[in-house]
């Protein structure tokens, strides 16, 4: 199993995410699995909370802000602007494209190497309870 098998929508996504499977993603942070783990945390509460928006939805300054607000006080204390611009525009890309074509299109489109492609899952792992992002294998 690759990338290739990423979920095809948002939506599926979250159901993956919700039940401890893993999911397809990309890399953003780059300072350890704790700071990634935030961001991916992030992107996917986003893509929970704006559901119902339509693909094409217009994104102001304030998109996500309340969900963000929720993640920080809930599961990533300390959430820098960094992480925050990064779980944003992966969360909308995922909302417009799905996770499986926006990783697509990066790829192609040479915005991101192959190795920036990551599984990780919504389950306890050896970090103090955080899962690890795990390199996607080629």
């Amino acid at each position: 199993m690759g990338w290739e098998d990423a979920a095809e929508t948002a939506a599926e996504q979250v159901r993956r995410w919700d039940a401890g499977e893993s999911i397809w993603t990309v890399a953003m942070g780059g300072f350890g699995p704790e700071y990634e783990m935030c961001i991916q945390v992030a992107a996917v509460e986003l893509l929970r909370s704006h559901l119902s928006q339509t693909p094409d939805v217009a994104v102001g300054r304030d998109w996500g802000i309340e969900t963000i607000g929720k993640i920080r006080d809930a599961r990533c204390a300390g959430m820098t602007i960094l992480q925050v611009r990064a779980a944003r525009f992966l969360g909308l890309q995922f909302l417009r494209s799905g996770p499986r074509a926006a990783i697509r299109a990066a790829l192609e489109e040479g915005h991101i190497a192959p190795e920036r492609i990551i599984e990780c899952a919504n389950v306890p792992g050896p970090n103090g309870g955080h899962p690890t992002p795990q390199a996607a294998q080629s």
